[in-house]
């Protein structure tokens, strides 16, 4: 199921890559930024290289802007 899409923004070129039905994981180049889930009605921002230590940052309605506090 690993399908994954580039992203180009003024912070540089992202791979987004899907994991499972609600769980991504963002990279910019060779290193993993971290992921956006799905968890209900929001999608869950989380920095950090893997999912069992990544640290919430965000949590937004909307997957793009959830997306995009990883860039910070």
């Amino acid at each position: 199921m690993n399908t994954a899409a580039q992203f180009n923004t003024d912070n540089g070129c992202y791979t987004v890559k899907k994991m499972s039905d609600t769980l991504f994981a963002v990279s910019a180049g060779e290193k993993v930024l971290g992921f956006v889930e799905r968890a209900g009605s929001v999608w869950v921002a989380s920095r950090g290289r893997y999912l069992s230590k990544a640290v919430e940052v965000a949590q937004s309605p909307d997957f793009d802007l959830a997306l995009h506090r990883l860039e910070a």
